[in-house]
């Protein structure tokens, strides 16, 4: 692709950027950000631009998700020195971007639902390896309408084809809600699983410390991996090598999350699991990456997360705790990035701010959780009022 090709899809992309409303939920502080640098390409492309450039453009606009009015705009823009010059000032400083792989089609469009993932074969592995090196924890979260369980399974499926020997890692989900709903389609593909009781708002935090605190045997590496990432075949070998070898107590193995379209999360889930697929092209992809984001998957010794204390437990909905962890460990040693593809499937967004536009848990100052805090206590929570139809026999750990 020459460089006046690759600039043209990159104003399409800032078109996108600047009037669909599917930015703003990706992130409300990185999208406020980026918004004036979206608009000040914007307006370099309407300087003088041509009635057919201002028509496409309106079209574009007016109908961002769409791949055949972007790819419109790209064959109608002449691109200049000018145009150039803004878009390389403005991918310095945006914090989300729009991507639009070369290989996807509008006419791939499959659908994946959690009942197919759930009769997929998941030949159980046997007890849980005392000796395994590595503990994956997954926290995890759904109500009755399923929104969130077909990317669970997804990740429980790709983390069972791995390159790296079974006996080497563990798994573990942590089911924190007010009933244990998804118990039954978990358990059978997971070798660790918790039920912890949490009426109300999700608690990442506790349910990650719940997680290392309950394990049925210590691990030398934890990962705490978001139940909507889906990893590629080498993801636990790669990351096991890099900390046994590095000199850092923590990593992110990414640089940019790659939100994915709804379409694009089924198709990729299709490829990796039920096709069964090493990885997923990117090229073959569409959505939405955010630069710098500070979760999603967390690799780090086990003794520096318990040096810490883990994860401060007072964050409580969306937002603020990855980046609060990320701190404290960086400041008892190295901590550091790599730059694989991180694949977020597609799922409903969150709540992220307060009825007053304040983002969630800001008003916890980070970094402020006390190392010698107690953490992953499972029955943090259980003073809160049973739920009409909450099983209370289902504690602790089932290991597969």
């Amino acid at each position: 692709m020459s460089d006046f090709a690759r600039t043209a899809r990159r104003l399409a992309d800032y078109v996108v950027l600047a009037h669909d409303p599917a930015v703003k939920s990706q992130a409300v502080d990185f999208w406020e950000t980026s918004t004036p640098y979206y608009q000040s390409v914007v307006e370099e492309i309407l300087k003088g631009a041509s009635p057919a450039v201002r028509e496409r453009l309106e079209v574009l606009a007016q109908e961002p998700a769409s791949i055949s009015a972007y790819w419109a705009f790209v064959e109608a823009i002449t691109v200049d020195e000018r145009l150039s010059q803004a878009v390389h000032a403005a991918d310095q400083r945006i914090l989300i971007d729009h991507r639009l792989g070369s290989a996807y089609r509008e006419d791939s469009a499959v659908e994946v639902s959690y009942q197919e993932l759930s009769k997929l074969p998941a030949p159980r592995s046997g007890p849980v390896q005392e000796a395994a090196s590595a503990q994956i924890v997954i926290p995890f979260g759904d109500d009755a309408s399923g929104g969130r369980v077909r990317n669970l399974l997804a990740c429980l499926h790709a983390l069972r084809d791995q390159s790296a020997p079974r006996r080497d890692y563990t798994v573990a989900v942590v089911e924190a809600s007010a009933a244990p709903l998804w118990q039954p389609l978990i358990e059978p593909v997971t070798d660790v699983y918790l039920f912890a009781r949490k009426p109300g708002a999700f608690n990442k935090s506790w349910a990650v410390n719940v997680g290392v605190a309950n394990s049925p045997h210590r691990h030398r590496f934890q990962c705490v991996l978001d139940s909507d990432i889906l990893v590629d075949r080498d993801f636990v070998r790669r990351n096991t090598d890099r900390l046994a070898h590095g000199d850092h107590v923590a990593h992110l193995p990414f640089q940019w999350a790659f939100n994915l379209s709804e379409q694009a999360s089924s198709w990729a889930i299709k490829h990796r699991v039920i096709d069964g697929s090493a990885n997923v092209p990117v090229e073959a992809l569409r959505g939405f990456l955010k630069r710098g984001s500070p979760g999603g998957c967390l690799w780090v010794t086990d003794d520096a997360f318990r040096q810490v204390a883990g994860f401060d437990e007072r964050f409580e909905g969306w937002g603020g705790e990855d980046d609060d962890v990320d701190a404290r460990l960086a400041a008892v040693g190295t901590f550091c990035r790599y730059d694989d593809p991180l694949l977020h499937l597609h799922h409903p967004r969150p709540q992220m701010t307060d009825g007053r536009g304040n983002l969630l848990n800001a008003h916890i100052e980070q970094a402020s959780w006390p190392a010698d805090s107690p953490y992953g206590d499972i029955n943090r929570y259980d003073a809160a009022a049973d739920p009409v139809g909450a099983d209370n026999s289902v504690r602790g750990v089932t290991a597969s």
